[in-house]
């Protein structure tokens, strides 16, 4: 069988996961739900095994229309050369205020157990380093004003999504312990704050558009020559404390160091250093070597520093900030 339609199929959005009713769909891998199909222009399934896990560390599935293409037609012809994308839908853009009304240091802010946490690591760790302790919870706040992180009742902590420009695409809301962690029993995973009433209506037709989380610092900041790409808000944020020289963005996600992502930061010719939890290695460095390859004037590169400093007790996915804290410990800890 051949193949050919004016659009190539692309994976169902959330929105048309619910109009087309499979927002229960399985993974054919994992047997989990979570996992977005590919669909055609009109809505119907490409295959239900052509499709992606949201499960990227634990699972990984993934099949692309071309690849099923591949296996399943006679030619392998599934696109139309001459397909012209039609414009973008308007963005979804979240008013500051609305921000304001959850920031984490407000006046009336509801306690957040990452932050108590933190405060409480780096003063109880460092009772007779008290100036030291001061520092770092200074530099916390800073860090948590330029991120202009949230909190919700139930121990959510809300990560502001903030472009370039400084418009709020989105935010994504995450259930912590008291530990430190997230909780990852709680039954909604995560929760996109665009979708939220306290956000109010946006403009019909309005979609989500994603980018790096921390992008907002190029708005104020013309100078940037290098940014460190982690995956996780919390890592980026609490780098920022760590190492507050250095900018530090994240991908939200496994699989998004993309070329899209990255691209406000190639088109300004800025060098990007990745840092991948440990068990992101084998991915993002195979990411990294595409985009060189793609793209000549990346400036990017992957960084050792998890790996090299990586102990055997340490957990399967421990990132940069897992190795500072244990340092931090180490270093001021009675």
């Amino acid at each position: 069988m051949s193949y050919d339609v004016t659009r190539d199929p692309h994976l169902a959005t959330w929105r048309e996961r619910i109009e087309l009713n499979i927002k229960l769909m399985r993974c054919p891998a994992c047997n989990r739900v979570g996992y977005k199909p590919y669909i055609h222009p009109d809505g119907t399934i490409v295959a239900e095994e052509c499709g992606k896990c949201d499960h990227e560390s634990s699972c990984g599935y993934h099949i692309p229309p071309k690849e099923w293409f591949k296996e399943h037609s006679q030619d392998g012809d599934h696109t139309n050369p001459n397909y012209v994308p039609p414009p973008p839908p308007p963005a979804i853009k979240i008013d500051r205020n609305v921000a304001l009304q959850v920031y984490c240091l407000g006046p009336k802010a509801v306690r957040n157990p990452l932050l108590r946490y933190w405060t409480n690591l780096i003063r109880n760790v460092a009772p007779k380093h008290s100036d030291t302790a001061t520092k770092y919870v200074e530099r916390m706040k800073a860090a948590l004003r330029q991120f202009m992180v949230g909190s919700l009742p139930g121990g959510y902590t809300v990560w502001w999504i903030v472009d370039e420009t400084g418009s709020i695409r989105s935010g994504k809301c995450m259930k912590y312990r008291s530990d430190g962690h997230r909780d990852k029993e709680d039954k909604f995973g995560f929760r996109w704050m665009h979708r939220s009433p306290l956000v109010g209506q946006q403009k019909e037709g309005a979609e989500y558009v994603g980018c790096l989380f921390g992008l907002h610092q190029l708005k104020n900041n013309k100078d940037i020559k290098e940014v460190q790409i982690v995956e996780s808000e919390k890592t980026a944020v609490l780098m920022t404390m760590f190492k507050p020289t250095m900018t530090w963005m994240a991908t939200m996600g496994l699989g998004n160091l993309n070329q899209y992502r990255l691209a406000p930061l190639i088109d300004r010719g800025i060098h990007i250093t990745c840092h991948p939890d440990i068990d992101g290695y084998g991915k993002w460095g195979d990411k990294v070597e595409q985009l060189k390859h793609d793209c000549p004037e990346a400036k990017i590169t992957l960084s050792d520093y998890v790996k090299d400093h990586y102990y055997a007790i340490d957990s399967a996915n421990t990132d940069i900030l897992d190795e500072f804290e244990r340092d931090y410990i180490l270093l001021y800890s009675p």
